[in-house]
């Protein structure tokens, strides 16, 4: 099994990777900001680079718009869900 991660700020995913290799496992941190698209081409890039395939995927990432619900516009609603 090897593990991938991005963040915004890399000092405790650096410090989970450490403990993933330490325990015989591959592991790689990515800097990178979901909502690029130039970053999360370059996040796969690194990915098959380093691990030559990718097999599982889970996005975790998450946004927040600080607007009451219903005063929010549709393109901007849309925006935060797709």
């Amino acid at each position: 099994m090897s593990f991938i991660t991005t963040v915004k700020a890399r000092t405790h995913a650096l410090n989970t990777a450490e403990k993933i290799i330490q325990l015989g496992r591959m592991a790689s941190v990515v800097q990178a900001d979901l909502s690029s698209t130039d970053q999360v081409k370059n996040l796969f890039a690194q990915t098959l680079e380093s691990f030559g395939k990718i097999d599982i995927v889970i996005n975790n990432a998450g946004q927040v718009c600080k607007k009451a619900f219903l005063i929010i516009q549709s393109l901007t609603l849309i925006h935060y869900l797709t």
